[in-house]
């Protein structure tokens, strides 16, 4: 993958929130190109943006079941971290 095309995949899942899968038709290529090139070019743009969270009192981490699904109702979890001093949401994974 092209540096220019690299940088614009990552501007597509992390500015407009689009999924690598719709890349992968969109660019004809493997889900694992993307996705490197995505977390190449993200992980550096984060590491850059200090401000983004700004300081934290007290970090914390609650899972939490999110949905069950399909046929044999597999749970999928969400993973919440937040500020626990301000209570403010910091990311869910």
């Amino acid at each position: 993958m092209t540096t220019r095309a690299g940088r614009w995949a990552t501007v597509q899942v992390g500015r407009f929130a689009r999924p690598v899968s719709d890349l992968v038709v969109e660019l004809g290529c493997w889900w694992y190109t993307i996705n490197r090139a995505v977390i190449g070019y993200g992980a550096a743009l984060l590491i850059a943006d200090t401000d983004r969270i700004g300081a934290v009192d007290a970090l914390g981490l609650d899972e939490t079941l999110f949905v069950r699904e399909g046929r044999f109702r597999r749970r999928a979890w969400a993973t919440s971290v937040v500020d626990v001093g301000t209570g403010r949401l910091l990311d869910m994974i």
